[in-house]
């Protein structure tokens, strides 16, 4: 799978406006369903908090895409837009029509991961299970997943207190430190495994603060193909 055209929204802070849109039931009335779907798109983004130029943008894009692309020989069967502050960065066409019940999303990071069933293709995922002592990595591809790493870090100290006093205070940097190097480890068996599986798109999945201490240590080429993901754990 080509991930380099998603770049543009890993460079961009968001919140994002993620949209996939039905182009699969072009009829005499396909323009004015478009535009009345279009509508309710942007509706549905504002009631979530998207701010008015982000959804007039995704508006006037959806309103914009060619009616009947969804024929036969003639086009996509439907689209992923994504936007942010007032402009799609990302679109996308998409070889099978979105689900009814893939909503339009406005949420921290792009909502990018139907983008892999809807494009047609089946690429290759490593998905770390990350927590604070280390991490499980598996490989996901189209015959499943399979266990493909694992790290085990520093298992002391892990946990932080709340005194004030100064003895914790020093406990507490200690805390963060071996944080930061199982981290560091963990980045490092990530970058192992890419190159051995090969993998094209990297989940990292685990607490928020896990996450980003892990994304933060890979490898620049790494970091462009990762993504993060609320869902799951190690434990």
């Amino acid at each position: 799978m080509r991930l380099g055209h998603l770049q543009p929204l890993y460079d961009r802070p968001g919140p994002w406006a993620s949209v996939y849109f039905d182009t699969s039931h072009p009829d005499e009335s396909a323009a004015e369903e478009q535009e009345r779907a279009a509508r309710e798109a942007s509706r549905r983004l504002e009631r979530q908090g998207a701010d008015q130029a982000t959804c007039r943008a995704v508006y006037d894009r959806l309103t914009a895409l060619p009616p009947g692309t969804g024929s036969a020989g003639a086009g996509p069967a439907g689209w992923a837009v994504f936007a942010t502050a007032g402009e799609v960065v990302v679109e996308t066409p998409l070889l099978t029509p979105p689900p009814l019940g893939e909503a339009p999303c406005w949420s921290g990071l792009p909502h990018v991961g139907p983008l892999l069933e809807l494009t047609g293709e089946d690429p290759s995922c490593l998905v770390p299970y990350i927590a604070r002592t280390g991490a499980d990595v598996e490989l996901h591809d189209g015959r499943g997943g399979d266990r493909v790493g694992s790290v085990q870090g520093r298992q002391w100290p892990v946990h932080r207190t709340a005194s004030a006093d100064w003895s914790e205070r020093h406990f507490q940097l200690k805390t963060e430190n071996t944080w930061e190097q199982n981290a560091a480890l963990i980045a490092e068996e990530l970058r192992v495994c890419q190159e051995e599986t090969e993998a094209e798109l990297l989940v990292l999945a685990g607490d928020p603060r896990e996450r980003r201490a892990v994304h933060d240590h890979l490898p620049k080429a790494l970091r462009s193909a990762a993504v993060e993901t609320s869902h799951g754990g190690r434990a």
